[in-house]
């Protein structure tokens, strides 16, 4: 195992509410405009697509899908009247509608709706569809009394819902459905109050579950391919399952000793580089470094798992957080059909 991932998960570990954004919302609100069916231009897309994040910014949660991938601003373009102008000023004017949609991408659960008519004028369909999108006032205080309906919607069934918040993610960690309470209790607005205080506590138990218990399964598949095969071809499969193994659980402390036991029948430079690279993590030096950083990033794993939960991808100790892309958001957003 290499000491960096020894390093990088010891970041992770102390996970508390530490650090946290003051905005009155934990989430950000992303944002996402549906194409499908309007079929605009890239250009009108663009700049229908800035608008949009325009009208989250003014509210100070805007996301980017990285963050949480939960709460999404959601958008149509729909044509609902199309005239061809002939003669000289031949031309193209439409009517058109944006609909907007604050709502859980992931339980389907629509908090607000709006809806803008707006007109454009063009020398053909698609500069006429430009025209319109830039008549949209953003400004309008009617969206934004939209918005704050809908972050206000978001808040109070978090409120309202709690118990059984709680409830629902003590039964999935009981389940060892790790990951889905972890994500349910990440989504948990810090405005919610005490309902965002039992969470935050109740996620970290829930983490240390998560590792324990994935670490003990890595440990208890590695020694099984070892007593079946007893060969220095199955080293190399074992220290992958080993590197698995999360280095602040319990069963890390097992390792060494089992590392020995192969090292007896199977001499070989793999074993021997192994415990040359934990007598370099076990330098007190080392530890400090481990143990201040810490300190830092207490919320980074829970973010992570969070993430991969609602791509569909698992996270165990080398994941980066670099590893998610927007696009798996944006197919997300378009089952959505609102």
């Amino acid at each position: 195992m290499k000491f960096i991932s020894i390093l990088f998960w010891g970041l992770f570990l102390n996970i508390s509410t530490h650090g946290q954004s003051n905005s009155k919302y934990l989430f950000p609100l992303n944002t996402y405009v549906n194409n499908s069916e309007s079929k605009l231009p890239e250009s009108s897309l663009s700049i229908l697509t800035s608008k949009i994040n325009n009208i989250v910014a003014k509210s100070g949660i805007g996301g980017n899908n990285f963050n949480n991938p939960r709460f999404v601003l959601y958008t149509k373009f729909i044509t609902t009247k199309k005239n061809i102008i002939t003669g000289i000023s031949s031309g193209v004017s439409i009517s058109a509608e944006i609909y907007l949609h604050i709502g859980d991408a992931f339980g389907k659960t629509i908090f607000a709706s709006y809806v803008i008519q707006i007109k454009g004028y063009g020398s053909n369909l698609g500069s006429a569809m430009s025209d319109a999108i830039k008549n949209f006032d953003t400004d309008q205080p009617k969206i934004q009394e939209f918005v704050s309906e809908g972050l206000s919607k978001i808040n109070n069934y978090f409120i309202n819902q709690c118990p059984l918040i709680i409830a629902k993610s003590k039964a999935l960690a009981s389940e060892q459905k790790y990951d889905e309470a972890i994500f349910n209790l990440y989504t948990v607005p810090e405005s919610s109050n005490i309902c965002y205080i039992e969470a935050a506590g109740l996620v970290k138990d829930i983490y240390r579950l998560k590792i324990e218990e994935e670490s003990a399964i890595y440990l208890r598949k590695a020694k099984l391919i070892w007593s079946s095969s007893q060969q220095s071809s199955s080293i190399r499969e074992i220290l992958v399952l080993l590197d698995k193994v999360n280095p602040v659980s319990k069963t890390f402390s097992e390792i060494d000793p089992f590392i020995l036991e192969i090292n007896k029948k199977v001499e070989n430079n793999i074993t021997r580089d192994w415990f040359e690279k934990q007598e370099i993590r076990k330098l007190e030096q080392e530890k400090e470094k481990i143990k201040s950083s810490f300190e830092k990033d207490q919320l980074e794993a829970i973010k992570q798992i969070s993430i991969a939960y609602a791509s569909g991808t698992h996270v165990y100790n080398n994941y980066t957080s670099n590893s998610y892309s927007s696009n798996y958001y944006s197919r997300l957003y378009d089952y959505l059909y609102w």
